[in-house]
């Protein structure tokens, strides 16, 4: 069967908290893509506690045990920020 459900697979890269204005970096899981022809990034965030508090997320790329580099935005569908 080919269908959407059967064929995705779903991890948590850094698990919801609540945004502020001081808050520090978060930094996720490496997503390892072997196998996939793609990564479907969903960002959820817990309760946004300051009015001026700013998400911003950041897509690296690279191996596990090297250094990790920004993906182009050529390379994505949008940008991060969509």
């Amino acid at each position: 069967m080919n269908d959407l459900h059967n064929n995705c697979r779903t991890a948590v890269a850094i698990a919801p908290v609540a945004v502020g204005t001081t808050g520090t970096g978060q930094t996720g899981k490496v997503i390892d893509r072997a196998g996939y022809g793609g990564v479907e990034f969903v960002i959820a965030y817990g309760s946004i506690t300051a009015t001026a508090a700013t998400l911003t997320a950041t897509i690296k790329e690279g191996d596990a045990t090297g250094s990790l580099t920004s993906v182009a935005d050529a390379n994505l569908l949008g940008t991060e920020a969509l």
